[in-house]
């Protein structure tokens, strides 16, 4: 059993998948699973709610220095 494989991601878009047949294996391993076997896909994030509440934060903070630099 290898300590590590490496796998290289860099070109992989939203959609893309790595399979295990995919995966070069050192000498003398032998892959017991299905070749067809996904290990990896690439999917877009979606903002969570965390990220929509500091989203609105931020665009209300902008809001109001606007207002601010208006009254000045």
């Amino acid at each position: 059993m290898p300590e590590f494989i490496d796998i290289d991601v860099s070109e992989m878009t939203d959609g893309s998948e790595i399979t295990m047949g995919d995966i070069k294996l050192p000498a003398g391993v032998k892959l017991l699973s299905k070749k067809d076997e996904i290990v990896a896909k690439v999917v877009k994030a979606e903002a969570g709610p965390e990220a929509e509440a500091e989203s609105e934060a931020a665009a209300a903070g902008t809001q109001e220095t606007a207002e601010a630099k208006e009254t000045a």
